[in-house]
């Protein structure tokens, strides 16, 4: 969708290479990094408006990363990507049964009503969102917090397909229907959200 990546190293030690997993990147760990003392001087300025539109289009809780290298600014996020925790995940290996309840099979129901999204819960909070941006910055940078709006809808299905495909080499195939429910939902309630606009 457009939006840069930071080099990230992944073997740093002083005397060895030792793996630092990405899931737990530390800021020290980005190529020749800065941390961000004027947005105006940044060349892609754009991208700081459509790095928020991009938060709050996957209604994400924890909070936006930024860091500069070269006087551009790179978005990186070390938590846990949409709405599906890592918490959730980890609770499908518990194929057991507690107070007559088998615990995975429950939190692949949770997982799927999770991907559901509600339709009013999310189009309130992208109003909500964009409320806040229109408080904070002039209407004039709208169009770039909306992007990543417009953007979604061009990204093709076989593409998502293999997203999908390469997760479940990793998890269990819930999170691969998880994503697809996700997708097929999210998409839906953009196109009236953007109609609203």
């Amino acid at each position: 969708m457009g939006i840069k990546v930071a080099s990230v190293k992944l073997f740093i030690n002083d005397s060895e290479d030792i793996f630092k997993s990405d899931f737990i990147c530390e800021i020290k760990y980005f190529e020749d990094i800065e941390t961000i003392d004027n947005i105006l001087s940044i060349k892609n300025w754009e991208d700081y408006y459509r790095f928020q539109g991009l938060y709050s289009l996957f209604l994400e809780g924890d909070g936006i990363e930024i860091i500069k290298k070269d006087n551009i600014i790179y978005r990186i996020d070390t938590t846990d990507s949409f709405i599906l925790s890592s918490l959730f995940i980890s609770y499908l290996a518990y194929d057991f049964n507690k107070f007559g309840v088998n615990v995975k099979e429950f939190v692949e129901r949770k997982i799927m009503d999770i991907a559901k999204l509600s339709y009013d819960t999310t189009i309130l909070q992208w109003e909500a969102y964009k409320k806040v941006f229109l408080k904070k910055h002039d209407s004039k940078y709208l169009k770039y917090f909306l992007e990543p709006f417009y953007l979604l809808d061009t990204i093709e299905d076989e593409f998502i397909e293999e997203i999908i495909s390469n997760l479940n080499y990793f998890y269990p195939n819930i999170v691969g229907d998880y994503y697809r429910e996700f997708f097929k939902n999210l998409r839906g309630y953009v196109k009236e959200f953007l109609n609203e606009c």
